[in-house]
């Protein structure tokens, strides 16, 4: 973080504050609201008592609902055309790949008896692709920002459809790596598309504001799918389920999350 903030830094300072005639109402209590709503349903849902576990969740994603609709452009929930159908896939995205990469190496850990070692290195072949896809998607936008998010989709529901074998404890994990390698360039491919279609809707002075929506999205994508995933585990270890059919549900989520990112990517233009 150092080093990208000095390299950063000098650059940025030709630009200078924006004035404008008024300051807008700070969104900071709003953010409080959604952090704490989400955090309630995520630790609602790992409750063991169903009353406490109904209710709290119950009132968290409410309290979420209502923040989210203000802090996330209009439309968002319905993936309108333009912002927010990027910001819907951008945390169908987020949340359908740590559904997958969260869970890799606790399958790992608990099926296979790999090492702490060997748990990370399952998934490190993602990371890499990841930035390959990147890599690619910088020197060959594609035709469309849609068709580039749609392909990116595609192919990670690939890599968690060859991921799902991870549950048989006869399935070698060198296997499950290059799978996951798919799920990852998936995401490198749609990553990049979805950031700068979603600049664009970014006017002076405003460049924030779409921004914060795009990590907004990003975070809420990520704690979501962890809370859930997390929760199907803590049922599994105080319950007869198979740890084994939590892991699945997980992988089947993510997998539906990635139908919905390419449905939602239908909506996706930058801005003209």
């Amino acid at each position: 973080a150092i080093v990208v903030g000095l390299l950063a830094v000098r650059p940025m300072r030709q630009y200078g504050p924006v004035e404008r005639d008024s300051a807008p109402p700070s969104r900071v209590p709003l953010a409080v609201i959604a952090a704490a709503g989400i955090g309630a349903l995520v630790v609602g849902l790992q409750f063991a008592n169903l009353w406490a576990a109904v209710t709290t969740s119950l009132v968290g994603a409410g309290a979420a609902t209502v923040a989210l609709r203000r802090l996330l452009p209009p439309g968002f929930g319905r993936a309108s055309t333009g912002l927010p159908a990027l910001i819907a896939v951008r945390m169908c995205a987020t949340a359908a790949f740590l559904g997958v990469d969260s869970f890799v190496p606790l399958a790992a850990d608990r099926i296979h008896n790999a090492s702490p070692l060997v748990q990370g290195m399952v998934i490190i072949g993602a990371a890499l692709t990841w930035t390959v896809g990147q890599w690619y998607r910088v020197r060959k936008p594609g035709r469309s920002p849609a068709a580039a998010i749609r392909s990116g989709f595609i192919v990670m529901l690939l890599g968690i459809c060859l991921v799902v074998p991870v549950l048989s404890v006869n399935w070698p994990l060198a296997a499950t790596f290059a799978a996951w390698a798919v799920g990852g360039l998936g995401m490198g491919l749609l990553f990049n598309p979805s950031t700068t279609a979603s600049m664009s809707y970014a006017t002076e002075g405003n460049e924030g504001l779409v921004s914060s929506q795009v990590t907004l999205a990003d975070s809420v994508g990520f704690s979501l799918m962890g809370g859930i995933g997390g929760a199907t585990v803590a049922i599994a270890d105080r319950t007869s389920w198979p740890l084994s059919g939590a892991l699945g549900l997980n992988f089947a989520l993510a997998a539906g999350l990635t139908l919905v990112g390419i449905a939602a990517s239908r909506h996706v233009r930058a801005a003209t």
